[in-house]
């Protein structure tokens, strides 16, 4: 951990850091009103399952804790025992809100293994391995204001500037091990969400769905990399005045990206099954042949590309 020769650019730092976790929180907010509808629409309108839960509590629980985080920071007379517990509750609500998100990528992967028993075991090791190595690195690395054995936390990083600052002990990068352990477990899912499509491409079954499950796996990895890469890097240099720099970004894109999988899943699904109503409407109004009456004709054939299509999705259980 260390503070910057000049004084002036410990401050210009902190302003940084206040003005990145505003934009995150901005972010999160527009985000929030402009997908309002969808919300509304393909959520609250329709039944209650997993997949309508776990949206609604990734969606809210993301909005709430990316804002508090927010008013944190941009106190100006904050206190070292604020400060304190801050770090707690950031350092564990920034953890529920990561399990979540993988929570929300595995089970888009378990649809698209079709519910395979193996696959479920595959990611609920995946799931409590993560889960078990977030909190080891939290419990060793608690905040306190020693710089020995601590995760190092102070509201003044120079006199007269107030802003709550941390950083790892000196030769000590514990926050960066837990970015670590996002990008491996991240990379993991990516692997299996890529082979599966290999798979479907190479049989040449399945069709938009799968198309647009990978499409999305791929852009929130490509996005999250970059984002979870600065953060480390910025944990390994350990400076106190910005190692909070790209967090707020951090937590607010995963949610974002995560809720719009869901969002994006529940268009699709929809949207076919409103097209198999219309087909199977046109399909009723004219006159039936002697082969369709016998099941061979077109009619016959309805929903049965959908079939293949919905495969990923179970409207029973929202995923």
């Amino acid at each position: 951990m260390s503070l910057d020769a000049n004084p002036l650019d410990t401050w210009q730092h902190a302003q940084w850091e206040r003005y990145t976790q505003l934009s995150a929180a901005a972010l999160i907010t527009y985000e929030y009103f402009i997908q309002l509808d969808h919300e509304i629409n393909l959520f609250w309108k329709k039944r209650w399952t997993f997949g309508k839960a776990l949206f609604l509590w990734s969606r809210y629980y993301s909005l709430c804790f990316n804002i508090a985080n927010v008013f944190v920071y941009l106190n100006t007379h904050v206190s070292l025992e604020v400060c304190t517990e801050f770090f707690h509750w950031q350092n564990t609500g920034a953890t529920i809100q990561l399990i979540t998100t993988h929570v929300i990528l595995e089970l888009r992967l378990y649809a698209m293994y079709q519910g395979s028993r193996f696959i479920f075991c595959v990611l609920l090791l995946l799931i409590v391995g993560e889960a078990t190595a977030m909190i080891v690195v939290i419990g060793m690395n608690r905040p306190g204001t020693q710089g020995h054995g601590f995760h190092y936390t102070t509201n003044q990083p120079v006199p007269g500037l107030f802003i709550c600052a941390d950083g790892d002990p000196p030769g000590h990068h514990w926050v960066s091990y837990y970015f670590t352990t996002i990008l491996v477990i991240e990379s993991c899912l990516l692997c299996l969400s890529l082979w599966k499509s290999w798979q479907h491409y190479r049989s040449r079954v399945g069709g938009t769905i799968m198309v647009l499950l990978t499409r999305d796996s791929v852009l929130y990895f490509v996005a999250m990399f970059w984002t979870y890469l600065l953060n480390q890097v910025l944990w390994l240099i350990n400076k106190i005045t910005l190692n909070e720099l790209a967090t707020g970004f951090s937590f607010v894109v995963c949610a974002i990206l995560a809720n719009r999988m869901l969002i994006n899943i529940r268009l699709k699904y929809y949207d076919v099954m409103h097209q198999d109503v219309i087909d199977v409407d046109i399909q009723l109004e004219r006159t039936q042949r002697p082969w369709e009456v016998a099941g061979v004709g077109v009619g016959a054939g309805v929903g049965v590309g959908s079939g293949i299509e919905l495969e990923s999705f179970d409207d029973r259980r929202g995923f």
